[in-house]
């Protein structure tokens, strides 16, 4: 198996499945573009103020090969924590790149436009939250993932902002 949950299998929420469309469309979208990669921020996040010199810094400092980069702090994931089951490389002062790739949830992230074909063409079904559905595509297709550590945005709703409608 590609992919082994450690989760019983459950029925997804509607959230959760209206969450995996939008990104997929997002996905979708970047596909067809014609710029080389994009960024899909969630709705709920607190961008700092100095949010664009961040993202420029961080796509100068990330090796051109990427796939993905994920720049949020959902969760609070760090690059140590055992949770994140994924070997962690220390590229420079703040990326990392994942082997296998792994998501750090998507709350915002940075996709290459050759990413995003690969996985419109390959993607057929969704039956996990769209952050585990990308993990598996991460391993099937051989991606390549890095993260800033530490994370520039937060989720809103983690921070006491905004209340979840995930679930």
């Amino acid at each position: 198996d590609l992919y082994q949950c450690p989760e019983p299998y459950r029925i997804l929420e509607k959230s959760e499945m209206c969450n995996a469309l939008s990104h997929l469309d997002a996905i979708r979208r970047i596909s067809e573009s014609d710029d080389v990669y994009n960024m899909i921020i969630e709705d709920d996040v607190i961008l700092p103020t100095d949010f664009f010199s961040k993202i420029e810094d961080m796509i100068l400092k990330t090796p051109p090969d990427f796939d993905f980069i994920f720049f949020g702090n959902s969760f609070s994931l760090s690059i140590l924590d055992n949770a994140n089951f994924s070997k962690s490389i220390k590229v420079n002062e703040n990326i990392y790149k994942k082997e296998p790739g792994k998501t750090r949830c998507v709350d915002g992230y940075i996709v290459s436009r050759e990413a995003a074909k690969k996985i419109t063409d390959e993607f057929t079904e969704f039956c996990l939250p769209f952050d585990l559905e990308l993990n598996y595509f991460f391993k099937k297709l051989n991606m390549i993932v890095y993260w800033n550590e530490p994370g520039i945005i937060y989720q809103g709703r983690q921070i006491g902002i905004y209340s979840s409608s995930i679930r």
